[in-house]
């Protein structure tokens, strides 16, 4: 019965070895991705709710670092409008620097591809900087030849005690 069991876990251990290898993401979809994440990332310094819930699924969430959560496109723009009116109230930094810390993406289906990566914003006020970092998991869906957000989860990355 051990010898069974020993043989069962080898067989799961390499069967699942094969997958984990088989689920790395294409160089084209990796540009791909990457493209999106950049036409994200210009909608989002531009303050635009409209376009920012465009990248999303019709159904996709987002859930924001308070533990929010948000599902539906017209649920996002209002979502967004509203994050981005608070974000006119703050003061505008001098310079802001991102920073991908590290990250890593696999597939979960031919359409569906998670993407885990954590970012360092640094936000300089004349000589003081203010320093944030969110760790972010990311499901993306493939439609029309391109990708959408289906879920968005932002966790505040704070050190551990």
């Amino acid at each position: 019965m051990k010898k069974l069991f020993i043989a069962a876990m080898l067989l799961l251990t390499t069967t699942f070895s094969m997958n984990v290898n088989a689920q790395k993401v294409s160089d084209a979809d990796s540009i791909a991705i990457g493209k999106t994440y950049q036409q994200i990332m210009m909608a989002f310094a531009r303050l635009d709710a409209a376009t920012m819930a465009n990248y999303y699924t019709e159904n996709g969430t987002h859930i924001s670092p308070d533990g929010q959560i948000v599902s539906g496109r017209a649920a996002l723009k209002e979502f967004f409008e509203k994050l981005f009116a608070w974000f006119k109230t703050l003061p505008k930094p001098d310079k802001t620097d991102m920073k991908h810390l590290n990250g890593s993406a696999r597939y979960l289906s031919n359409d569906l591809i998670m993407t885990e990566y954590t970012e360092e914003r640094t936000d300089r006020f004349g000589n003081k900087a203010e320093k944030e970092a969110f760790a972010f998991s990311v499901i993306l869906k493939r439609t029309n030849g391109g990708w959408l957000c289906e879920l968005v989860a932002m966790t505040p990355v704070k050190p551990m005690q």
